[in-house]
This record gives C-alpha cells, structure tokens and sequence, in this order.
C-alpha cells in the first residue's frame, strides 16, 4: 500500500508541476487532478507527516479569511521540485507551499 500512495503523490506532484506552467482554464482542471491524487494518497492513511513533525511547523495564514491553515498532504521532492506541503483552510482555500 505503501507504493500505491508514494505513486498517487508523484502523480498529484506532477499534476501541480504541469498547472504551474498552464495558462487559462485548463490550469483549474489541472490542480483538481492534483488535489484528487493528493485525496486518494490521504485515503490510504499510511504515511502522514506525525503529529511531532506538524507540531513543529509554523502553520501558514489563509489569505482569504486570515486564519491558521492546516496541512493536508506532503508531497515528495522529485528529481526537478523540492518537496512541498499542501494546506487547506475551512472557509474552502487551499495553498502549496515549498519545504526546506
């Protein structure tokens, strides 16, 4: 299981990494492809970030309402991208951002 969702985080990975080239509306149906992938890794519920590892993050601020996002998924560096970490607010934003 552990394969199936490394493999669902490249393909979401990749996903983001083709909308950040895209122009338009096919950029929208990209990153729901993405979040998709990202959904399905989140189902298998075997490799989260623990809770030691979010409690040391310093959580980003929605820009729409201001307040704390929580994380959603890490996405794994590849050969070309670092790693980044996807967060999600209850108002319905969501934000990728790059991990050291």
């Amino acid at each position: 299981m552990t394969d199936t969702k490394v493999r669902y985080l490249q393909r979401a990975s990749l996903c983001y990494e083709i909308a950040a080239t895209m122009t338009g509306e096919k950029v929208s149906s990209m990153v729901h492809l993405g979040d998709l992938y990202s959904d399905l890794a989140n189902a298998l519920n075997t490799a989260s970030p623990g809770p030691a590892a979010i409690a040391e993050q310093a959580f980003p601020e929605c820009p729409h309402c201001g307040s704390e996002m929580q994380p959603h998924v890490l996405l794994p560096k590849t050969g070309l991208f670092p790693a980044r970490q996807k967060f999600h607010c209850a108002c319905g934003e969501a934000m990728i951002c790059r991990r050291a």
